[in-house]
């Protein structure tokens, strides 16, 4: 059985919250009508509407449910959540000229939405992960925090596992703000140490067929940091499917 391994990068959603380009929704205050006091009626509260960077964030948090249910192997888990992608209404105000990023983001999501198995389902997150990407780098934001530092090496499952997570998570942050720093740094962490039988699986025989996916989920890695940014999606999505494959054939064990 894996360990169940809690989020070590929810501080990064805080970072797309940060976009300089903030327009909020301000409602017009209704005018009181002089009278007296006796006869004043209660005016309702204005509805409040999300601005852009919140919106913005619900976006990343969801992002995070597909990428858990692509590494989970739960097809049905990642379309539920590829529908609010694709078919939810911005509620906040935007420019016009974002309208071109935000259709390309729902197009690719769609192909999330409609997928028929989980290498189409990996391929349209890539995909919407570059859309987000290209509209990010036209319009200027969100800006990056420091990226930190992975959680510590040590022997055995756990902390390797702690380690990929937080750089899958760090390489998906660099792909959709665009961030070459954050990619390069989730490339290099998750491709810093070979995978043994015992920081695969310590309490389980692991089969040639298994080691083998782990040095080729390494390798694969290690040539990420150096993709070119427009490719960067169709790499991450080949990659975290790759982590589906070992944590399948683990589960089978």
């Amino acid at each position: 059985m894996r360990p169940v391994i809690k989020h070590p990068l929810r501080f990064t959603f805080l970072a797309l919250a940060l976009f300089g380009c903030d327009k909020k929704v301000e409602s017009s205050p209704t005018p009181l009508t002089a009278g007296p006091v006796s006869e004043a009626v209660p005016l309702p509260a204005p509805a409040v509407t999300p601005t852009v960077p919140a919106h913005m964030s619900e976006h990343f948090l969801k992002s995070a449910e597909l990428k858990k249910a692509v590494i989970d192997g739960k097809l049905g888990d990642f379309k539920a959540s590829a529908v609010w992608m694709a078919e939810h209404e911005l509620a906040a105000e935007y420019p016009e000229n974002w309208k071109g990023g935000v259709d390309a983001m729902k197009d690719s999501a769609r192909l999330g939405r409609d997928a028929a198995t989980l290498e189409a389902a990996a391929a349209s997150l890539g995909a919407t992960g570059a859309a987000c990407a290209a509209c990010h780098e036209k319009l200027g934001g969100p800006k990056v925090t420091p990226v930190g530092e992975p959680p510590a090496e040590g022997s055995g499952n756990p902390p390797h596992m702690l380690r990929h997570q937080w750089a899958m998570d760090l390489m998906w942050l660099g792909l959709v703000t665009p961030s070459d720093e954050a990619w390069v740094k989730g490339a290099e962490v998750m491709s810093d140490a070979p995978l043994t039988p015992g920081t695969i699986s310590p309490t389980q025989t692991v089969t040639r067929a298994v080691a083998k996916l782990a040095d080729e989920t390494h390798a694969a890695a290690a040539a990420a940091r150096n993709v070119e940014k427009s490719a960067r999606g169709k790499v991450y999505g080949e990659l975290l499917l790759s982590c589906t494959g070992c944590h399948q054939a683990l589960a089978k064990k």
